[in-house]
């Protein structure tokens, strides 16, 4: 190789040294600069989470002054509240106080009244009994004690009073009134608080003893008491039976029954005629009506 070509290859290649070095001076210089761009852009997140965290703790702080603040408010309501309860109760133990002895007055007035009725009524029944002897067969006593119970039941020249009422309806019942026995046994069938519970065996007592006097309405509420087995087994038969005496006086819910029962074939033989008959004669009851 000659001295020109050596030359020229030695020039190139400290050309080419030299370019290299330049691009490695320009990426450097690229490097320091997007070295300090992220430093920057670090201390600015380090700078902006330690803002957050103080923004944090500030939030904390007047959220516990808060909580603080409000259980304080919430104290004195409560302390308030009392206060106010306390008076109240204070208030109104007077008022009851006041109220309690005008009830215990009034009702001494009332009872005194009552009590001279009852002794009225107690004498009248002594003289009666002393005249006629044997008070048991005193005629028309049961029907008058009837009466007598339905005045206090009403309110009828004398004070409402509905215990006083049903013990007359017990003694006019015990002395076989027929009218006493059924509202008696509609009574312990339904219920009449407070003097009388609800008491179905001693309702069906009373529905038993009226019905042998000939009180079909009673055996309108036996058919029921059979076919449903209130207060007793259930029986269809003598539900059948009973519907079938109360119907056959003209007691429409029981023809209306009755006609179910025959339609069902419940308590006797399913027969479409016997139900189509009934229902007829409780749609003809209804027109009555």
């Amino acid at each position: 190789m000659s001295s020109a070509s050596v030359t020229k290859a030695s020039n190139e290649a400290y050309s080419h040294v030299y370019t290299v070095e330049k691009c490695f001076e320009v990426l450097r210089d690229d490097y320091e600069n997007e070295r300090k761009i992220l430093k920057r852009k670090v201390e600015d997140l380090e700078s902006t989470i330690q803002d957050r965290d103080e923004a944090i703790q500030n939030l904390r702080r007047v959220r516990e002054a808060e909580v603080e603040d409000a259980k304080r408010r919430e104290q004195a309501w409560k302390e308030e509240v009392l206060k106010q309860v306390n008076g109240l109760k204070k208030v109104y133990k007077k008022q009851i106080t006041s109220l309690q002895a005008k009830h215990e007055k009034e009702m001494h007035k009332k009872t005194g009244a009552l009590q001279q009725q009852v002794d009225t009524l107690q004498a009248d029944l002594a003289e009666a009994k002393s005249k006629l002897g044997d008070f048991q067969s005193l005629r028309g006593l049961p029907e008058e004690l009837y009466r007598i119970g339905n005045r206090f039941l009403e309110g009828v020249g004398m004070d409402k009073n509905e215990k006083m009422a049903i013990q007359y309806f017990e003694a006019s019942a015990s002395l076989g009134n027929l009218e006493a026995l059924f509202l008696l046994g509609v009574y312990h069938y339904k219920g009449r608080a407070p003097f009388v519970q609800k008491d179905h065996q001693k309702a069906l007592r009373y529905f038993k003893k009226a019905s042998e006097y000939g009180c079909t309405e009673s055996c309108y509420y036996l058919g029921m008491m059979y076919e449903g087995g209130e207060g007793i087994a259930r029986d269809y038969s003598l539900a059948v039976e009973k519907y079938k005496i109360a119907a056959d006086a003209g007691h429409a819910l029981s023809q209306y029954n009755l006609a179910t029962m025959y339609n069902r074939g419940a308590g006797v033989d399913k027969n479409p005629e016997k139900a189509l008959k009934y229902f007829q004669l409780y749609d003809a009851s209804r027109q009555k009506e």
